[in-house]
């Protein structure tokens, strides 16, 4: 057991405050070694007070107007190393009267930063200072209560500014990215990349905010959701005084891509500061939730024009899960920044994690059961994905510890890290009726899952009154309660200024370890894809101001309709009437085709009827000139008869036979039988052949055949040697 419950470090010159905070101390029945009272000449000074130091379970380190002296320095780091090595657990600051903390953290040595400290104002007779630091100290309060009624554990929920007293383990990296900042130079945006559960978040706002706020700075934390350009214009707002309307700040958002910048010129003008910090969390949500692609690149645009701007005030944030970094590419000037700009959040060292397991426990007067933070370290190490698994196991044991112990039996009953969070949320999902079984599930597949593509499923933020679409609304309500309770908080709800009270999973974490959701996902998985697509061009055409343009139409909407017909029920007044629009929008476009059809089907009866009676016009001029011409024909062919020219005669009445019709008027039949008559008075023998033939004739005393064809070609062949004896072209 520690000799001392504190070692005070102190500048020798502010011996005499300090040692009126000691005896008070003492009074209160703490145990504090103060180099006055204890060391006696003699003594060997780096020995003895090393000894000591090894002995205190922590140090309060006294800082007053004479700042911090070789020694007390030499004594801050002898601290350093104590708590490296884990025989100090807590170091706690205090200004003495006449100091103010300073405005920059890295006035302090940086093991300091971050660390909430105690601040005397007028003298260090103030009880209520008194009481911090021993509070502090020992984890008591004034009436001897330990200090465990508030939960150090943050379970599924991210670490707050709020909350920074209780955020520990990542020290390191938060100095690392606090230097990465300091030398960002003219292109002041820094990404934290990380997997799912590395605590990105955590990071940014419980350990980059306390080191970054001063006098000079203004800093605001906000996520993207369905339409960052909005997000952005309530942060800037919140940010000034007076307030303009968020409608005036997002409309010139929406024209100028220089109109971050100016912004944020105006606000260190106004309120006179130099940097403006805006800490953009879940930086994925502008790939998952955002409505437009437009809207997209309008933000990116504001963000990168106001980080490059030579000497602006704008710094950027960003936290984005690493298997989004792929989305970034598409982006040319973000995608740029990722390559560069980029800090990795990596799994917690083994020394890391233990800080993170037992330094709020010690801070909210709890202890663990021997044995029981080897046995987490174990089962959590080397595995960045399973920090929010390893807050809510600390959590649960915290819930069912004994007295202000946490145990090795209710870690086991709990399943371990791995079984914790699945078997609380089926415990719970087994009290249910099967009827609210039901509606929870209708609650996470209907608004507050968003399933990946090419990427994790993630978790979405859906309003109060699109959740109600679900069920009845009290029963609605009533599971939302129960599940964002303070015993359970797997769903949180938050209030945001344009959607009022909004409800969100807690954590990724939860869809990738309770099979059970992760089994209604994928059984529906299409389903809430097409569902969130539908969600996403409603408010895309509500914001367009109801423009038919952006209604579904053809397979589409045929989908739509099909899912609204199935789930109308739960659909919000938004998603209705842009399906009930688009239906009518089909229904009258239908209706014109159909008049049009009906006038299109009568013209061309019309036009029909037309062509058919130009057409045997034509037929019937045609059909008139050939009979005159094979009548020419004909009439050439007797009279080279009568002057005894077979060659010319068969010739001419070829091209008469050629000329005719096939099928004929009578006129026409008449013409060809008298050909044929006249034909047959040779000593030919006549005969049909195929179609590429249309006739010939035989002449047996000769032996030859006359053929005459389609091409208009006449032939006589001898029969004898197949040859071709005359041919005659038309």
């Amino acid at each position: 057991m520690p000799q001392y419950d504190a070692f005070i470090s102190y500048n020798s010159r502010e011996a005499n405050q300090v040692q009126r905070v000691a005896e008070w101390l003492r009074e209160q029945g703490v145990q504090v070694f103060l180099d006055k009272w204890e060391l006696r000449p003699g003594d060997k000074l780096v020995k003895t007070l090393g000894e000591a130091l090894a002995e205190s379970d922590c140090c309060v380190v006294m800082i007053g107007e004479n700042g911090i002296s070789p020694w007390h320095e030499n004594e801050i780091y002898s601290v350093l190393n104590a708590t490296i090595d884990r025989t100090m657990k807590r170091v706690i600051p205090v200004f003495l009267p006449g100091t103010n903390p300073p405005t920059k953290k890295t006035e302090l040595p940086w093991f300091l930063r971050g660390i909430l400290y105690v601040t005397f104002e007028g003298s260090v007779e103030e009880k209520d200072r008194l009481q911090e630091i021993k509070f502090g100290i020992t984890g008591l309060h004034e009436n001897g209560q330990a200090a465990a009624g508030e939960c150090p554990y943050r379970g599924l929920e991210v670490f707050r500014e709020e909350d920074r007293k209780y955020f520990y383990g990542r020290e390191a990296l938060v100095q690392q990215l606090c230097s990465r900042l300091e030398n960002l130079d003219n292109n002041r945006l820094l990404a934290v990349l990380g997997p799912s559960g590395s605590g990105k978040s955590s990071v940014a706002q419980a350990g980059l905010i306390p080191q970054l706020e001063n006098e000079k700075t203004l800093i605001t934390v906000f996520t993207p959701g369905n339409n960052p350009i909005e997000q952005l214009a309530y942060a800037l707002r919140d940010l000034s005084d007076p307030k303009p309307s968020v409608e005036d700040i997002k409309g010139r958002l929406e024209n100028n891509k220089e109109t971050l910048h100016l912004i944020s010129g105006e606000l260190t003008r106004d309120l006179n500061r130099e940097k403006v910090v805006l800490i953009v969390d879940q930086f994925e949500e502008l790939f998952t939730l955002t409505q437009k692609e437009a809207w997209v690149q309008q933000f990116i645009d504001l963000l990168i024009y106001a980080v490059e701007v030579a000497g602006g005030p704008t710094h950027v944030i960003l936290t984005m899960r690493s298997d989004f970094l792929g989305r970034c590419a598409k982006f040319t000037q973000l995608n740029d920044y990722m390559s560069h700009h980029m800090e990795q959040v990596g799994p917690m060292n083994v020394q890391e994690l233990r800080d993170a397991i037992e330094q709020p426990a010690w801070k909210a007067g709890l202890t663990f059961e021997a044995g029981l933070v080897d046995s987490l370290l174990k089962d959590v190490k080397n595995a960045p994905g399973k920090l929010p698994l390893l807050q809510f196991a600390l959590k649960e044991l915290y819930n069912q510890r004994d007295g202000n112990q946490l145990t090795h039996q209710t870690y086991q009953a709990l399943g371990g890290i791995e079984g914790a969070l699945a078997r609380r949320a089926d415990t719970e999902f087994q009290k249910l009726t099967p009827k609210e079984q039901q509606l929870l599930k209708k609650i996470f597949l209907q608004g507050l899952i968003q399933p990946g593509e090419g990427t994790e499923d993630t978790r979405r933020r859906a309003s109060k009154q699109e959740l109600y679409g679900a069920g009845d609304d009290e029963q609605v309500e009533t599971l939302i309660q129960q599940w964002s309770g303070p015993e359970l908080r797997l769903l949180l709800v938050s209030t945001e200024q344009q959607q009022g009270d909004v409800v969100e999973v807690a954590h990724e974490a939860l869809i990738r370890q309770w099979d059970r959701l992760a089994g209604w996902i994928d059984e529906n998985r299409e389903q809430v894809l097409l569902r969130n697509a539908l969600r996403r061009e409603a408010l895309e055409w509500e914001g367009e101001q109801q423009d038919p343009a952006y209604l579904p139409s053809g397979s589409k909407l045929a989908r739509y309709e099909e899912l609204y017909q199935q789930e109308q029920g739960s659909f919000t007044q938004i998603e209705r009437d842009f399906i009930e629009k688009a239906v009518e929008k089909r229904d009258r476009l239908a209706q014109r085709v159909q008049v049009l059809w009906g006038s299109a089907f009568g013209i061309l009866i019309v036009f029909l009827g037309v062509v058919g009676f130009l057409y045997c016009q034509n037929l019937q001029s045609n059909r008139e000139i050939s009979e005159q011409l094979a009548q020419s024909y004909w009439n050439r062919a007797l009279s080279a008869r009568e002057d005894g020219n077979e060659e010319e005669f068969l010739f001419f009445a070829t091209e008469a036979m050629v000329t005719l019709p096939s099928q004929g008027t009578r006129k026409e039949d008449h013409i060809k039988l008298s050909i044929q008559g006249e034909l047959e008075q040779l000593p030919f023998k006549t005969f049909l052949q195929d179609k590429a033939v249309n006739g010939a004739a035989y002449n047996q005393p000769q032996d030859q055949v006359l053929s005459w064809s389609d091409d208009g070609s006449v032939r006589v062949w001898s029969l004898s040697d197949s040859s071709l004896l005359y041919r005659f072209d038309h």
